[in-house]
């Protein structure tokens, strides 16, 4: 019995590194974060941006007729 309590011994030790990337996990997320600030800056000037797709979509359509004229 003691040998076996020994073995769960040498478990717990291992389990201890896994306590070391527990720290990393919360250093993403103040990443998680500082990637949310940008994207928030993003959403407004993809507003104007979608003004200019529309322009696209008639250029497109355009060049859609052109084959079929041919």
């Amino acid at each position: 019995l003691s040998s076996t309590s020994t073995a769960s011994s040498a478990a717990t030790a291992t389990e201890a590194p896994a306590a070391t990337e527990a720290p990393a996990a919360t250093t993403a997320a103040p990443s998680t974060e500082t990637t949310t600030a940008p994207s928030t800056t993003e959403a407004p000037a993809a507003t104007p941006a979608a003004t200019t797709p529309t322009s696209e979509t008639n250029s497109t359509t355009s060049v859609v007729q052109a084959p079929i004229a041919c």
